[in-house]
């Protein structure tokens, strides 16, 4: 009796069921527009919540980007003026500090180095040490330590850096004799440095192994050449620049300067103490 009570009361609810699903399979067929405008506002809810969701994302990545250049040296405040970000670049640097890219990263990425594109004298350079040239222009600066260099600085930081795969247009618009009055003016405070360093008196082995060591590094490793006339003309110039430097140590380490207009005193070497 249990067993055919419980078969009835399977059949009864089998039953109700039925019945259900005939009166929706009726409702439907006659009011077939209601179930399509309930249908479109599921859609149009649904929508909704996808564009608002994509809002919400998009004003993250504007906070975290926001955030992220406050905390981060800006390129665009640090390039100069004959430096250009290309499109490309800017979308990377974009696409790095965006909300997944530092989720992704976590805290593994300081930095980023740029890679430098140099066009001298009118020419792309791809060889002699100019191509990728990395700059270090991207970085927290809550990661900084200091910066070093005393002429050329650059930062260090605590952490990893990483690098940027698009690069950074540099156009030196100088003339040969605009580089060489820079040289001119750069040498003397290499000299300087290297004097103050206690550099060991320069004579003829040192200065054939310093020119030597330039001339391989440019011409020879870096293959300087590949770039045509332009390449072996910038290569020898920065052998000159090199020699130019230490030659400037050498007057600092022997002549006296007393002797020599717009100077007064003794050999640099008896000069604070250094030597």
């Amino acid at each position: 009796m249990e067993f055919l009570a419980v078969q009835c009361h399977a059949y009864c609810r089998l039953g109700a069921v039925s019945v259900k699903l005939n009166f929706m399979t009726k409702f439907i067929k006659k009011r077939w527009y209601l179930v399509l405008i309930v249908l479109a506002i599921i859609i149009f809810v649904f929508v909704q919540n996808r564009k608002a969701s994509s809002s919400q994302d998009q004003r993250d990545t504007y906070r975290i980007k926001k955030e992220t250049l406050e905390e981060t040296l800006s390129l665009s405040g640090e390039i100069d003026a004959d430096e250009r970000v290309t499109p490309e670049l800017e979308k990377e640097i974009l696409e790095i500090t965006s909300v997944s890219s530092l989720r992704r990263q976590g805290s593994s990425l300081v930095a980023y180095a740029v890679p430098r594109q140099n066009t001298i004298l009118g020419k792309v350079m791809k060889h002699g040490d100019w191509y990728p040239d990395y700059q270090k222009r991207l970085f927290l600066k809550s990661k900084l330590k200091k910066w070093s260099g005393d002429f050329f600085e650059e930062p260090k930081f605590d952490g990893k850096m990483g690098h940027l795969k698009n690069d950074l247009i540099h156009k030196k618009h100088e003339t040969i004799s605009e580089m060489v009055d820079k040289t001119n003016f750069y040498s003397e405070y290499v000299a300087k440095l290297m004097f103050e360093a206690n550099h060991p008196p320069m004579n003829i082995p040192r200065f054939i192994t310093a020119i030597w060591r330039e001339f391989y590094f440019r011409m020879i490793r870096s293959m300087a050449w590949r770039d045509g006339s332009i390449g072996i003309i910038m290569a020898m110039y920065q052998v000159y620049s090199r020699f130019i430097s230490y030659a400037k140590l050498w007057e600092l380490q022997n002549i006296e300067t007393s002797n020599i207009p717009g100077h007064s005193g003794a050999p640099a070497h008896r000069l604070g103490g250094k030597r």
